[in-house]
């Protein structure tokens, strides 16, 4: 039946979106936001080296990758146009540094010295870029957001700690 030809093809689909980064915790996030992107007409392009990022503690890199992410589907998915409706990760190391860039269409006023929450209940929102500014401290890193034209970029830059001496 179509119903289970439509089934199949979604299992099939969840199999294809495996993802190998290097790191666990890429992996299942970006899987997972893939999945939800394919379901509502997104386009999400990911290149990442999750394995530069290893030196992050697991609930950080998860924290600021999930936070960075779902600000971008958030503002694609407001979107009108499915040509905008695009995001954009890339993790790389940089010689003694990382770089997580994602960028995404958005429309509307943003003030990049004080984002605020575009959801209706204010005082439970607006705490993920909070949030990623406060990991990417942690790591002595920066964390900028850049807009041209109808882009929106989040990068933050963390230096790689120096391993101990052997």
């Amino acid at each position: 039946s179509e119903e289970e030809v439509r089934k199949l093809k979604e299992a099939i689909s969840i199999y294809d979106s495996s993802v190998h980064t290097g790191s666990d915790i890429f992996d299942t996030v970006i899987c997972q936001k893939k999945i939800y992107c394919e379901k509502h007409g997104i386009s999400f392009t990911a290149l990442a080296d999750g394995k530069a990022f290893g030196f992050m503690t697991a609930s950080h890199l998860y924290a600021l990758l999930l936070n960075a992410l779902d600000n971008a589907i958030e503002a694609v998915d407001r979107l009108s146009s499915p040509d905008q409706k695009v995001v954009l990760l890339s993790a790389r190391r940089e010689r003694d540094r990382v770089v997580l860039e994602v960028a995404n269409y958005y429309s509307g006023v943003f003030d990049p010295d004080q984002p605020d929450t575009v959801k209706a209940d204010r005082s439970r929102h607006g705490y993920g870029l909070k949030s990623m500014r406060y990991i990417v401290k942690q790591y002595q890193g920066t964390l900028t957001l850049e807009t041209e034209d109808d882009m929106f970029t989040l990068t933050a830059v963390i230096p790689v700690p120096e391993a101990p001496p052997a």
